[in-house]
């Protein structure tokens, strides 16, 4: 694997190069070219919460998902009712500890995130079956919003191959929607207004 910041240097007679920023989650939940679902874990951290936990959980991990939204909501035809169908779970792990968030959009543009508790398993073999149990449960519950989000994509496939062709975005289409991306990174390189 090659690192994509491999090439920058600092040799002190030109310009420091930009950063290229990227984001790549531990896991992703995919079906025929549709992503459904992402995971993040973390290693065990002596502190209470860690820097990775704080960015990847509270940052990286709802932007990845909007982006797996707005990418499957333009798979199924972007209407406004695949819209309030598609849920995203988000699997985020460190250590010992699990808790499940899921993203939507119920009511039109804006999108909530939903969390559940903290179950954490304990260290112990002897109880490790009391920990392990809600953990099932509520991954279960997240594989039940993943096959209704497919079921859902699935049917609007199915309408929009059905649908007579027309022109996307149109004034007067009220069933179409489209929500923005945003792990948006732009191409365009900061420019100083020093002379050369």
């Amino acid at each position: 694997m090659t690192r994509i910041n491999q090439s920058r240097r600092i040799t002190g007679q030109q310009k420091i190069l930009p950063k290229v920023p990227s984001i790549r989650p531990d896991l992703v939940l995919l079906k025929d070219g549709i992503e459904y679902g992402v995971g993040e874990c973390g290693k065990m951290n002596p502190s209470e919460v860690g820097k990775k936990e704080i960015v990847e959980t509270q940052l990286h991990v709802p932007k990845v998902a909007k982006d797996m939204l707005v990418r499957a909501l333009a798979m199924g035809g972007n209407t406004v009712e695949l819209l309030r169908s598609i849920r995203i779970p988000c699997f985020l792990q460190s250590h010992l500890c699990m808790h499940t968030a899921f993203l939507d959009s119920p009511d039109g543009y804006v999108c909530r995130i939903v969390s559940s508790e903290s179950y954490e398993i304990s260290p112990w073999v002897t109880m490790m079956g009391s920990g392990l149990l809600p953990l099932l449960k509520l991954t279960l519950k997240s594989k039940e919003v993943v096959r209704a989000t497919m079921r859902a994509v699935k049917l609007s496939l199915v309408r929009r191959g059905r649908e007579d062709p027309g022109f996307p975005g149109t004034i007067g289409n009220a069933d179409s929607v489209g929500l923005p991306p945003c792990m948006h990174f732009s191409k365009k390189l900061k420019t100083d207004n020093l002379s050369q």
